[in-house]
């Protein structure tokens, strides 16, 4: 079987080293803590994405015995901690966070809803 035609596992090929951000020694930069997200239903999965579409590097870690309930179950019960590099951290931090509640927002109540309703 030719390299090219070679089957992989796993999601698309994305080395987390080559997108790391390096300080001018050549190390990597540290790496901090942006986010505990649950691991339930791809939120994780999905934050990941849209991070590393914005050129955001993120690496996971399974704390407690995620790991292995992620192995085991399918999710991590304890949920997946995304690190980003900390150049990018409040980068990360705004795609992440969700939007200010503007004061236009004006939900209706019940009742409100009924009054709408009997009129």
């Amino acid at each position: 079987m030719s390299e090219e035609s070679k089957p992989v596992w796993g999601k698309a090929d994305y080395n987390l080293l080559e997108h790391w951000p390096k300080l001018p020694d050549g190390s990597p930069e540290k790496p901090v803590l942006a986010a505990n997200l649950p691991d339930l239903g791809g939120q994780a999965d999905m934050y990941i994405a849209m991070l590393r579409s914005y050129n955001i590097p993120v690496m996971t870690r399974y704390t407690g015995a995620g790991g292995y309930s992620k192995i085991l179950f399918g999710f991590a019960g304890t949920g997946v901690d995304l690190y980003v590099p900390e150049s990018m951290h409040q980068a990360a931090m705004d795609l992440i966070a969700p939007p200010p509640a503007s004061e236009d927002d004006n939900e209706m109540t019940i009742d409100e809803n009924n009054k709408e309703e009997q009129e």
